[in-house]
């Protein structure tokens, strides 16, 4: 994402990146209450439609996963069944 200056905006992108680091791990280790919150906190916080779209979208796999498991051994993938 380029080279971090230490401005404003790459402070920014690096705080964005944290966030979704641990948002990522509490969805793999199945702690999708916390995943679910983080990328419903990273959506509502980034104004790049794109990754705000891709932010809810994990939000709501999270969701599902948190009322009904995956089926073990879950492996973290998400399997995509529509366009």
């Amino acid at each position: 994402m380029g080279e971090d200056d230490g401005s404003r905006f790459a402070r920014a992108i690096r705080d964005e990146i944290d966030q979704v680091e641990d948002a990522l791990q509490g969805f793999r280790r199945g702690q999708f209450v916390k995943a679910e919150r983080a990328f419903t906190r990273l959506a509502a916080n980034t104004a790049h439609e794109a990754r705000a779209q891709g932010y809810r979208l994990l939000a709501g796999v999270a969701s599902t996963y948190r009322k009904t498991a995956p089926k073990a051994p879950w492996d973290g993938a998400i399997v995509l069944e529509e366009k």
